[in-house]
């Protein structure tokens, strides 16, 4: 299984996106999203050439898709 790192940017982005999803949605729905977003950060560390490659994104990088991008890594680094 690889290993996973969250890049400090990456993490402030979720800190973001939940208080903006509590504040937006209330804090029922935020949970049900911050799940979704866990849960497929995490499949990464299972299943790491999954998603697209986006070709305007350098270096080379996967994105996961569900109604909107939910998660990509770095195809060279492993790096969320």
């Amino acid at each position: 299984m690889l290993d996973l790192e969250v890049a400090a940017e990456a993490s402030a982005d979720l800190d973001e996106i939940l208080r903006f999803s509590i504040e937006t949605f209330g804090e029922d729905v935020a949970a049900k999203y911050f799940d979704m977003l866990e849960h497929a950060i995490l499949r990464l560390r299972e299943y790491p050439e999954s998603g697209a490659i986006a070709p305007d994104i350098t270096p080379p990088t996967r994105s996961r898709h569900g109604r909107k991008p939910i998660a990509s890594s770095t195809i060279a680094r492993g790096i969320f």
